[in-house]
């Protein structure tokens, strides 16, 4: 079996009954965190563009959006609603995988469910299998990712939030299978372009209008640095040889 069938048969088989109590205790404790973390966000008006854009979008309301009347289609209520659970960097973060878990996996569970009228067992259910992907994903390769300039949480979760929503709209393991490889084809996440607020007040990345900046933190001159084995110093010199002339036919 592939990776994501391994992950695929494991979180659509996964019932109720197997979640361990205090696993389930610390599951909602986790999820009301990263709730909270988005209240909070959402008063001190942190990480509410991801909000107001989707607000833009419009669409089918299905999903509810912290800090906002009314409801969103359930993609654009899970990206808003984690855009600001994640706004403050408060929410929780597994040390192995070194993600922050819930942030991704719970509001994806959560629009899911409100979306398809799954009952707080189901959405509880969905989200333990979520976050168990993560970590496992993550705990595979502990500290690397960020070695290499990644996030791990934007990586790593997205297969957590995929397998947590596949589960609730009953998706089949071949078909979680499927989607956990699509997913794997839109995992990503640079450190350089985090979407945070730095204590000086300074945004690194901003959408809407406002300046977008992917500099690095380091002062380095370049846009992107992609750490990538040792190809870092090639990397840089093709960029700064940009304005020499294209190199694409």
């Amino acid at each position: 079996m592939t990776a994501a069938q391994t992950i695929a048969e494991w979180a659509t088989t996964l019932t109720a009954d197997d979640v361990p109590e205090d696993v389930a205790e610390h599951a909602k404790l986790h999820f009301l965190d990263a709730i909270g973390c988005g209240y909070a966000a959402s008063a001190l008006g942190i990480g509410a563009e991801g909000r107001t854009a989707m607000a833009e979008l419009g669409g089918e309301p299905q999903a509810s959006v912290i800090g906002l009347d009314g409801a969103l289609p359930a993609p654009s209520a899970a990206f808003a609603n984690g855009m600001l659970c994640h706004g403050l960097d408060f929410d929780d973060t597994h040390s192995d995988s070194v993600s922050h878990v819930s942030v991704v996996v719970c509001p994806a569970a959560l629009a899911t469910a409100e979306a398809q009228g799954s009952s707080g067992a189901e959405l509880l259910t969905a989200i333990v299998a979520g976050n168990e992907v993560v970590t496992r994903v993550g705990a595979a390769a502990s500290g690397l990712f960020h070695a290499r300039g990644f996030h791990p949480t934007a990586i790593c979760g997205i297969f957590g939030g995929t397998a947590a929503s596949a589960r609730l709209i009953g998706a089949d393991a071949a078909a979680t299978a499927s989607a956990l490889g699509i997913a794997g084809s839109f995992a990503g996440g640079l450190k350089q372009g985090n979407i945070k607020m730095k204590k000086n007040g300074k945004v690194l990345f901003r959408t809407r209008g406002k300046k977008v900046s992917l500099r690095s933190t380091t002062g380095e001159n370049v846009l992107v640095t992609l750490r990538v084995g040792n190809q870092c110093a090639q990397t840089q010199m093709s960029l700064r040889s940009l304005k020499k002339g294209l190199v694409f036919p």
